[in-house]
């Protein structure tokens, strides 16, 4: 099965927005946002807190989908749908003013929230500490606050160095994965330069299987938690295969031929997960991997078929989807601060919702449009689609 890296300049280009992908960037948000809000609760105010079918449900799925501590699949799903939106309205051939234009585009569709988003982890973090200082350390992963810290994270160097990877949760935790997309955003546009537009595009497929085959001996052979942690959450190394596995999903043929195969992929990721739920085989972690890559590959069909056909209803999510990154940057320091004030689990998922949607029209909308106006100066006809995970 080719991995579709070798036209990337070729695939069709779309920049229309899709309604189906926006309602399905939804989902996703709201998935990672119950996955902390239920749990949290239940620490802050007790087990009863939460509704009982929530908290059965997201205990459920932490036990299928992360019993070692995987990447939760929400954000594999992100990560994925990240590569397959950025390459479907992307570079393509080499023209006048397309890598400055790219790059103009994305430091404004995600540099601003993000920085914004990381002061909103201090200040949560820091608000909820002058209630509670040991449920405020508990919840946001924050054991200090310094400068060297916030520079590490603005940054992004954690995507590298594993030793950083606690010291830039800074109230906000989740932000490390849009740290990473960040550099991904980066290596995407080098790639482009350095081998795409030289004429070696499977270069790129050889790297990113080099990296999972990897990833695959260093987990099997065994390593220790800190750094299982950050391979799994936090590093470019690991992520890079599953978001390059997005942009190949671009690719028609590759889309087709993974839509045949689905049964055989949905088979196999039942099948891994029996094998990982009633034994230990050795290598476990591995063996998790793959899943994980069976998931990916399920998540990356039902992106195509979500893009390809006209979803009936999606138009109900669509707004929220693209308010998609607010929610996502914004919602843990505000989760974790709500409920160590007392806030009813309800509340704060009506109050995440809602910052998300604001900060979508105050910062996002804008920052945009900005973004879309100096990339018109640079590359006159040449705009790119709006998506992003």
């Amino acid at each position: 099965m080719s991995m579709g890296f070798g036209r990337l300049a070729d695939v069709p280009l779309r920049r229309e927005r899709s309604d189906g992908i926006d309602a399905l960037r939804a989902v996703l948000a709201l998935w990672v946002v119950l996955a902390h809000l239920i749990p949290w609760t239940a620490a802050v105010q007790g087990p009863h807190a939460p509704p009982a079918e929530l908290a059965g449900a997201a205990l459920f799925a932490a036990r299928v989908f992360q019993p070692f501590g995987e990447l939760h699949p929400a954000v594999l799903a992100f990560i994925v749908l990240s590569g397959y939106c950025i390459h479907r309205g992307g570079l393509r051939q080499r023209m006048p003013g397309a890598l400055a234009g790219y790059a103009v585009r994305r430091f404004f569709r995600i540099g601003p929230l993000y920085y914004v988003a990381i002061g909103a982890g201090l200040a949560g973090f820091i608000a909820a500490a002058a209630r509670s200082p040991s449920l405020a350390v508990a919840l946001s992963g924050t054991t200090t606050l310094n400068a060297g810290c916030v520079a590490a994270k603005a940054l992004a160097l954690s995507a590298f160095f594993p030793g950083l990877q606690q010291c830039v949760f800074l109230g906000n935790a989740p932000l490390v994965t849009v740290l990473v997309e960040i550099v991904l955003y980066i290596l995407y546009a080098v790639a482009f330069v350095g081998l795409v537009w030289r004429g070696r595009e499977r270069a790129v497929g050889i790297a990113c299987g080099t990296l999972f085959v990897f990833s695959l001996a260093m987990l099997g052979y065994g390593v220790s938690a800190p750094f299982d942690g950050w391979w799994q959450n936090g590093s470019v190394f690991a992520f890079l295969p599953y978001w390059w596995l997005g942009v190949a999903f671009a690719n028609p043929d590759f889309a087709r031929t993974c839509n045949r195969r689905l049964w055989l992929i949905v088979a196999a990721w039942g099948l891994l997960t029996v094998l990982l739920l009633t034994t230990a085989p050795p290598g476990v972690l591995a063996w998790a991997e793959i899943r994980k890559l069976c998931f990916a590959l399920a998540v990356g069909v039902l992106i195509e078929r979500v893009d390809r056909e006209n979803l009936q209803g999606s138009w109900l999510l669509a707004p929220l989807g693209r308010a998609g990154y607010g929610l996502y940057a914004i919602h843990a320091p505000l989760t974790y601060s709500l409920l160590i004030y007392g806030a009813p689990w309800w509340s704060v998922l009506i109050a995440d919702i809602a910052a998300g949607l604001l900060i979508h029209q105050m910062i996002e909308r804008p920052m945009i449009g900005l973004g879309r106006s100096l990339q018109g100066r640079l590359a006159p006809g040449r705009g790119l689609a709006v998506h992003r995970s």
